[in-house]
């Protein structure tokens, strides 16, 4: 198959607050792209198939005909209504500022509906995470004042597990973009927190225990060093979304505590919590 460009779509409008620097003719071609993705789901198609072959069954004892036991074949379709994509546009081409411009372009737009089986298990917010390396942070925060200004976006910067820790979930909730380094979620620190938050906080420290000559011995302290997200079974993503809603419905019978040196004081609010993971969150929309 081909892909193909989009020199025959349509431009958007240049966004907004793009008042002094202006996106080219072929940016506004690509953000009017991004924008349709938002706006009209796609649907994805999926099927998921299975095939086993029946044993050997032979007629007699002491003959050598045989003949198969029949085959299964398996096929469960499913179909997805998508959002999104990728912008695949050269480097240099201005994908940085073609992506804030979709930011700008659909402020006070209705962030995407959280689907009815996944309702009461996120906290809501209007903000767009951007994952990107530490060393990209400074260029997205030079690109947002130089497109928009310093007054348009309230933007959290999370370089560090540290920043995170002196964040509620009512500050995130506030801003409008989240620009966080995606080193941040192989922390072990944070990789911690997530699994304290998921209610299985004590595995690592049951396999760190039942490590030969128990966790001070040289394998242990090896052990104790690797980023414990290497290890698949590390944090069960369903229990922290059952854990969060009940959170939700009942924040001070769940009894969560902040960030350790802050008090370590229960949140009696959703609003404050403090040092919430970003796996908690709704996300406006996510930039990867």
């Amino acid at each position: 198959f081909g892909l193909t460009d989009n020199s025959g779509d349509a431009g958007h409008p240049q966004p907004p607050h793009f008042a002094r620097w202006r996106l080219r003719a072929e940016q506004c071609r690509s953000l009017g792209w991004m924008v349709k993705r938002e706006e009209e789901p796609a649907p994805l198609v999926v099927e998921y198939r299975a095939h086993t072959r029946g044993r050997v069954h032979y007629l007699q004892a002491s003959s050598s005909l045989v003949f198969w036991g029949g085959v299964t074949d398996v096929r469960l379709r499913a179909k997805y209504e998508v959002r999104g994509g990728i912008l695949g546009d050269a480097i240099g081409y201005g994908k940085t500022a073609t992506t804030i411009g979709l930011i700008d372009a659909r402020m006070g737009k209705p962030p995407p509906p959280i689907p009815a089986w996944e309702e009461g298990r996120f906290f809501n917010t209007r903000a767009t995470l951007v994952l990107c390396p530490s060393n990209l942070i400074a260029q997205w925060e030079q690109e947002i004042e130089k497109f928009v200004g310093r007054q348009t976006f309230k933007v959290l910067v999370v370089r560090t597990v540290t920043q995170l820790k002196a964040a509620t979930v009512k500050s995130i909730q506030e801003v409008d973009i989240v620009l966080c380094s995606y080193r941040l979620l192989y922390s072990p620190i944070y990789q911690k927190r997530l699994r304290y938050f998921s209610g299985s906080a004590g595995v690592e420290e049951a396999h760190l225990a039942a490590a030969p000559g128990g966790m001070s011995s040289a394998f242990g302290r090896k052990l104790q060093r690797m980023p414990y997200a290497r290890h698949a079974d590390s944090v069960d993503l369903a229990a922290l979304r059952q854990r969060t809603a009940q959170f939700i419905r009942n924040p001070r019978r769940s009894k969560w505590q902040g960030a350790q040196g802050s008090g370590d004081k229960f949140a009696h609010t959703v609003e404050e919590l403090q040092y919430p993971v970003l796996e908690q969150f709704w996300w406006n929309r996510l930039l990867y």
